[in-house]
Order: C-alpha cells, then sequence, then structure tokens
C-alpha cells in the first residue's frame, strides 16, 4: 500500500513538472533558499543586501549575454558589469 501511494505519489509531481516545464519541488527550494538570504542580508546590513543585489545584477547580465550570444548578438558584458555596479 506504501509503495501504491509513492507512485501515485512520483507520477503526480511528473505530470506537475510536465505541466509547468520546470522541477517544481526544486523550484519552490531555489525560492525559499533565495528568500531565507534575502531576509539574511536585510536583517544583517543594508550595505550586505546591496551588495547581494549587485550580484544579482551580475548574474543576471552574464544570463542576458549567454542568451544574445546564442542569437548571434554579443553585448559588452565588463562593460554592463561596471555600469550597473557604479549605478
Amino acid at each position: 500500500k506504501q509503495e501504491q501511494r509513492e507512485k501515485e505519489a512520483e507520477e503526480a509531481i511528473n505530470a506537475i513538472n510536465k505541466k509547468t516545464g520546470r522541477n517544481m519541488p526544486q523550484a519552490i527550494a531555489t525560492a525559499v533558499v533565495l528568500i531565507a538570504i534575502i531576509l539574511a542580508c536585510l536583517l544583517i546590513s543594508v550595505d550586505l543586501f546591496v551588495y547581494l543585489v549587485v550580484l544579482f545584477m551580475v548574474l543576471a547580465l552574464w544570463e542576458l549575454r549567454v542568451d544574445f550570444a546564442t542569437a548571434g548578438l554579443h553585448i559588452p558584458v565588463v562593460a554592463l558589469w561596471a555600469c550597473s555596479a557604479v549605478t
């Protein structure tokens, strides 16, 4: 009976993943971790939160560079990093 429940649960998770296009338990866990990091930075120091925002901007620009590169477009990522960090 336990084995049947596990199989049904696995099938339900697979159906959800198929609908959403991603692994939902992993996506939820990632969101929880990111929220915890953001809250910890806010509680520890506002300056630390600013550095976290800069880090997220750098990572987002890197992802944008990768997406543009797949389309054959090349952006000056180092210049964008410098400009985004300064602003």
